[in-house]
């Protein structure tokens, strides 16, 4: 049986609760905004070193050109020996299959290009072409268990003192979280996180973590 409408000030209530609990969800999240800002169209032959005062979610790139690789800023540790023969991407938590992922079986999984502006606030910007696999796609091999509401994106413990960024699984759906192997077709140098890194777009890159080894679903 239907249930009746809440009265007026009970259904003001449940709406307030409602629009405080995306509030703190929002505030959780790095780079989000409390609503969406209508993006600016850059006009042919703007530089995107030039953007490093501007959040990306902003901004239409469509007009900017890839940004040559002697002008890519890069921040923190430059370097995390692995090679590509030792590397293992585990995805591990609340998934029904745990994974482990060789070099060659992850470069060799349906791949996407994807144009992204890599924004460090006051630092650096630039724009490449990233290739990798997609985040949504990884999980959805490994399987969702009940319970499971977000991502841990991780590095090995060695490499940047085993630095680990969340993201909310709604936000993976939503298709804009790549994990790349490759940068304007070329493996990714040390300095940019090889032999894997998060490519987060529209967001700031203090969340693309870089030596990527480990994906843990949790609640």
């Amino acid at each position: 049986m239907p249930q009746p409408p809440l009265p007026g000030r009970r259904r003001f209530l449940g709406r307030l609760l409602a629009w405080a609990g995306c509030l703190a969800g929002l505030r959780a999240w790095p780079g989000a905004a409390a609503s969406p800002a209508p993006r600016r169209v850059l006009p042919p032959g703007t530089s995107a070193v030039t953007l490093v005062d501007d959040n990306p979610a902003h901004l239409d790139i469509r007009h900017l050109e890839l940004t040559p690789a002697e002008l890519r800023g890069v921040m923190g540790r430059r370097d995390s020996p692995v090679s590509a023969q030792d590397f293992r991407l585990a995805v591990e938590g609340l998934v029904e299959r745990p994974l482990r992922i060789d070099y060659a079986a992850l470069t060799a999984l349906p791949a996407v290009e994807r144009r992204v502006l890599l924004v460090c606030p006051g630092t650096f910007s630039f724009l490449a072409l990233w290739k990798g696999v997609r985040l949504v796609e990884i999980l959805e091999r490994a399987g969702r268990r009940p319970g499971a509401r977000f991502v841990d994106i991780a590095t090995r413990p060695d490499a940047y003192g085993g630095r680990v960024e969340r993201f909310p699984l709604a936000e993976v759906a939503e298709d804009r979280l790549l994990l790349a192997w490759a940068i304007d077709d070329a493996p990714l140098p040390e300095p940019h996180g090889f032999p894997l890194r998060l490519v987060a777009e529209d967001r700031y890159g203090n969340v693309w973590v870089k030596y990527v080894e480990f994906l843990r679903v949790v609640g």
